[in-house]
């Protein structure tokens, strides 16, 4: 996240305008000062996210058909094919993560 913050790229403008992805780290240090919550575990799920994308591209290339008679153009269709081939590629290769993140009531 803090990496990031000054970055504008297309994914930013076209996908998810206003997103943020914060780092593991920036979650675990706002969970402990500013929550009664403490993490027990985290499980990183890249490789599952992964072929998750690749499945939602391929259900989105067969269904290419469908998606053209709802109105979206060609532009569309290769953005979101790039998008998802772009970001399955960066979790196979852990540029990116997601992670499950396990949290209890502190004691």
């Amino acid at each position: 996240m803090t990496s990031s913050r000054r970055d504008f790229s297309w994914v930013d403008r076209y996908i998810f305008p206003g997103g943020q992805l914060p780092s593991l780290r920036a979650i675990s240090r706002i969970v402990r000062s500013s929550t009664t919550l403490e993490i027990t575990e985290t499980r990183r799920l890249s490789d599952s996210y992964a072929q998750t994308l690749r499945e939602w591209r391929h259900r989105f290339t067969e269904a290419l058909p469908t998606v053209k008679t709802l109105g979206f153009d060609e532009r569309f269709c290769r953005l979101w094919n790039l998008y998802l081939s772009y970001f399955e590629a960066s979790f196979r290769a852990r540029y990116c993560n997601v992670w499950q993140i396990g949290m209890r009531k502190r004691a």
